[in-house]
Parts: structure tokens; C-alpha cells; sequence
């Protein structure tokens, strides 16, 4: 009788907690298997997307070196062409200043010819009481460079 019992009691135990708790177990482990294969490609695929990050920072940082220098090189280009403009115009500038100064001494030298020829010639009357060719002629050719 009490190995009836115990064989009840073992088949019962067997049926409604053995069992059912190997089955919780089986899925347990499946689910455990599951989360660990997920932990796994999340694992890789996080490293995955760190390494093409940390590429496309790297590339980000050479395109932005590689902008810099450009805008470097387009600036000191830029630079050039304005100071070469700059000195055409000054140079330009410079050249009508001269030649500008050139044409107002020329005139200048040319009116200050012609005063010293007046003045001679008013004095030459005054002094002689007439003016003639020949004195005009004479003062006109003792004037340096007269054109």
C-alpha cells in the first residue's frame, strides 16, 4: 500500500510538476537561446555601426581638411589677382599722374616763355622806343629749348 501510495504520489509529482516545469525549462532555455543569438547580432551589428561611424567621421574630417586647404588656396589665388589688379590700376594711375605732371610743366614752361618774351619785348620798347623783328628773333633764340 505505501508503494501504491508512493507510486501516486511519484506519478502525480511526475505529471503536474516535473513536467510542466521541464516544458517551462525547454522554453526557457529556447528563449534564453533566442535572446543570446539576439544579444549576439545586436552586439555585431552595434560594432558594425561604430566602425562605419568612426569611418564617416574620418572621411568627414579629411573632405573638411581637404575644403580647408581649398578654400586656402582660392582665397591666396583671389588674393593675387586683386593685389595684380590693384597694382595695374596704381601702376595706371601712377602713369597719368606723370604724364598729367609732364603736361602741366610743358604748359607752364610754355607760359612762362612766352610772359619772359612779352616782358623783354616791353622792356626792349621802352628802353629803345621800338620793337623790330630783329630783337623779338634775337630774344627768341636766347630762350633755352623753345619750341
Amino acid at each position: 500500500m505505501q508503494s501504491i501510495n508512493l507510486f501516486i504520489v511519484f506519478v502525480v509529482l511526475y505529471k503536474f510538476v516535473w513536467k510542466p516545469a521541464m516544458v517551462y525549462l525547454d522554453k526557457e532555455i529556447i528563449a534564453r537561446r533566442e535572446l543570446e543569438s539576439l544579444h549576439k547580432d545586436m552586439q555585431a551589428m552595434r560594432d558594425s555601426v561604430a566602425l562605419e561611424s568612426s569611418s564617416v567621421l574620418d572621411q568627414a574630417r579629411h573632405d573638411a581638411k581637404q575644403i580647408r586647404s581649398q578654400s586656402e588656396l582660392l582665397a591666396s589665388q583671389e588674393r593675387d589677382a586683386i593685389l595684380a589688379i590693384a597694382q595695374v590700376e596704381a601702376d595706371r594711375i601712377k602713369e597719368q599722374a606723370l604724364q598729367d605732371s609732364l603736361r602741366s610743366q610743358a604748359s607752364m614752361e610754355q607760359e612762362m616763355k612766352s610772359k619772359i618774351v612779352q616782358v623783354a619785348l616791353a622792356l626792349n620798347q621802352k628802353l629803345f622806343g621800338s620793337t623790330s623783328d630783329a630783337h623779338k628773333d634775337l630774344i627768341i633764340s636766347n630762350i633755352p629749348n623753345n619750341k
